[in-house]
């Protein structure tokens, strides 16, 4: 279940973009599986559809879904490797690029 503060100072979209990063980078939401299409997740949630299509771009920026036209949005099938590393680390994170 999404849960989003309308009273929080954080923008709706950057919510459920954080919501759906956490399920992601957490292995709750596996790769190749689905979003929500926009339409219907808006309604879901009485937002506007907006804040969704933001938020998947944002996802989508990320690296962590991805468009397959005239499908939908899907998990990545592999995660960038970034947040392999930042998921792997014990909370010093160090990118490996800037290590060097």
């Amino acid at each position: 279940m999404i849960t989003l503060n309308r009273d929080s100072p954080e923008a709706i979209y950057q919510q459920l973009f954080n919501h759906f990063k956490g399920r992601i980078l957490g292995g709750e939401m596996k790769a190749g599986t689905r979003l929500p299409a926009s339409r219907a997740l808006a309604d879901e949630l009485q937002i506007s559809r907006t804040s969704v299509v933001n938020a998947y771009a944002a996802l989508e920026n990320a690296g962590l879904i991805v468009t397959r036209e005239r499908r939908g949005l899907f998990v990545v099938d592999k995660l960038p490797t970034l947040y392999a590393e930042w998921m792997l680390s014990d909370g010093d994170f160090v990118p490996s690029s800037a290590a060097k």
